[in-house]
């Protein structure tokens, strides 16, 4: 695959928005991964973005599966715009504003300052992510985190992981850290071995916990995903690729499969 513009290393970005959506069962992945890319074009040119994880994480009890967005932005304030340009959103042929589609649900988003981000391995190998949320006593927190961020980006580095951020939310006085991970074998995988490597990435151990909570945090979510797609405005302006889908196969492609009977899009 041509991705451009992504190197190794540490990442020139100040400002993050992530978010959780809860689907109904009537979603599948395949779907899913339709309804995404046709989004896409209409939230990708918007300043400052530098990738978007889509989490892919599937409920075996209900059938359920949540989504949401994993962004970085080479600013905080850009992290706000596009905040705000989602609440405002509509989308065409749509008659509600991005939030209140109609099959999202407990729909939970933050825009967010970075204090620092690493990428250990190429994008092109990230195909699962954790993102863990903690609540930490007031915002005075945040001047802590640059002596973290070292041993953090180490932790990460003996766990072989891919990438590592993190971040801080003033209003709410929330930390986050977010990890990204090749699956385990480079072949080509099924629908199995992908939850499998899901679940061993949690195994792997979370590079901040022990740290956060010594100094009084509390984690409040953790969540291990496939990533569905990774979008790569950078690469995409560069003449390269526009978005990467590290775990399809198995999953339908976008374009394979669609939603039939609901007429809006989730992203």
């Amino acid at each position: 695959m041509d991705v451009r513009g992504y190197p190794t290393g540490p990442i020139d970005a100040k400002g993050a928005f992530t978010s959780e959506i809860d689907l109904p069962p009537i979603v599948k992945a395949g779907a899913l991964n339709t309804l995404v890319e046709e989004d896409r074009p209409y939230i990708v040119g918007l300043s400052g973005m530098r990738h978007k994880y889509v989490p892919l994480r599937h409920d075996p009890a209900t059938g359920a599966i949540s989504t949401g967005g994993r962004y970085l932005f080479r600013s905080y304030e850009d992290a706000i715009k596009f905040r705000d340009f989602l609440e405002a959103k509509v989308f065409p042929g749509e008659q509600t504003t991005f939030w209140k589609r109609p099959f999202f649900s407990n729909a939970i988003r933050f825009a967010w300052s970075v204090t620092g981000a690493y990428d250990l391995a190429p994008i092109t190998t990230h195909d699962l992510n954790r993102f863990e949320r903690y609540s930490v006593p007031d915002a005075e927190f945040e001047k802590r985190l640059p002596e973290l961020f070292p041993a953090f980006l180490e932790a990460a580095r003996r766990a072989d992981l891919a990438h590592v951020s993190l971040m801080f939310q003033s209003e709410c006085n929330l930390v986050g850290v977010l990890t990204a991970a090749a699956r385990e074998g480079r072949q080509a995988p099924s629908f199995e071995t992908l939850r499998l490597s899901a679940e061993a990435l949690a195994l792997r151990g979370s590079v901040s916990e022990a740290r956060l909570t010594g100094l009084g945090a509390r984690k409040i979510f953790d969540r291990t995903s496939l990533n569905l797609a990774v979008w790569l405005p950078l690469s995409e302006q560069a003449g390269g690729a526009p978005a990467i889908w590290p775990n399809s196969p198995p999953i339908p492609a976008p374009g394979v499969e669609h939603l039939g009977g609901v007429h809006s899009k989730a992203a």
